[in-house]
């Protein structure tokens, strides 16, 4: 059996061309390094009362983009084994761009409230802040399982929603929140959450926005007809790379930022106390 499946693996890699197996490798090996990051940020968020307390709103985020790298894996899955056409792969790409997007709105917000209104944001518990993250990012997360259950009841809900309406949605949501952390920059360049934000913005704009704005020109595109499938297939698998990895760099900067929560991971993962060198 391990003999078989060594060979149907050969067979596919020798078999798919090297754009093709870029475009299936790339974003799900980053994918699975998110989940793993992911998964040990949840375990050290919750691996302590005070941290829980303290963090328990970037759990969001780390459930965020757990659940997208999943999705981005399933994609390259398709991909791999050669069903790049398939209909699920622009729902499941469309609705990793969104789920996203929509947590990086949810984090502008968030610290839009924390400059402009601080005294609200301090008093504010965790799970006050909480909630914009569980309705925001909880609505594209209901949305995608009921999309998916139509696609396979009754056919694909992609072809009357429009992949290109999906991905304008989701670069206009990437859009405001990269608009509002520049008003934040703008206004208030003092606050001591600026250096951090500048950080965000700047990776907003090169790693999210940008390529959202590709995909979506690509999107529109194809549905003139002006560029092809496999054309549109590319451009999309280099945009989940790299909102996956602004997701990724973000994950990083949080843990090099919080020795508390490198000390409660080694606490239960023995193996990364490297972190704490």
């Amino acid at each position: 059996l391990f003999q078989s499946c060594l060979h149907l693996f050969s067979s596919n890699l020798l078999s798919m061309e090297f754009s093709m197996l870029l475009a299936s490798t790339s974003p799900t090996i980053l994918a699975i390094l998110l989940f793993i990051l992911s998964v040990f940020l949840l375990i050290g968020v919750h691996g302590d009362r005070r941290l829980r307390e303290l963090y328990l709103v970037f759990s969001a985020k780390f459930i965020v983009d757990g659940f997208t790298s999943i999705l981005v894996i399933s994609v390259g899955i398709l991909i791999y084994i050669g069903r790049w056409n398939d209909p699920a792969v622009p729902l499941i790409s469309t609705m990793t761009f969104l789920s996203q997007n929509t947590l990086l709105l949810c984090e502008s917000f968030d610290w839009w409230t924390a400059t402009f209104k601080p005294v609200h944001f301090h008093h504010s518990t965790q799970t006050k802040r909480l909630i914009p993250y569980a309705l925001g990012c909880g609505t594209v997360v209901v949305s995608f399982f009921v999309l998916l259950a139509l696609q396979i009841q009754i056919g694909f809900p992609m072809a009357w929603i429009g992949e290109e309406i999906m991905t304008t949605i989701s670069f206009t949501i990437v859009l405001i929140a990269l608009i509002t952390m520049v008003l934040i920059l703008r206004n208030n360049p003092e606050s001591s959450y600026s250096q951090q934000i500048t950080m965000h913005a700047t990776a907003c704009a090169i790693l999210s926005l940008a390529p959202m704005a590709v995909v979506t020109v690509f999107s529109w595109l194809y549905s003139q007809d002006i560029v092809r499938l496999d054309q549109l297939l590319y451009t999309r698998q280099f945009a989940l790379f790299s909102v996956l990895l602004h997701a990724f760099l973000h994950s990083l900067n949080f843990l090099s930022r919080h020795s508390d929560i490198q000390t409660s991971m080694c606490r239960f993962l023995r193996p990364l106390c490297f972190f704490r060198n």
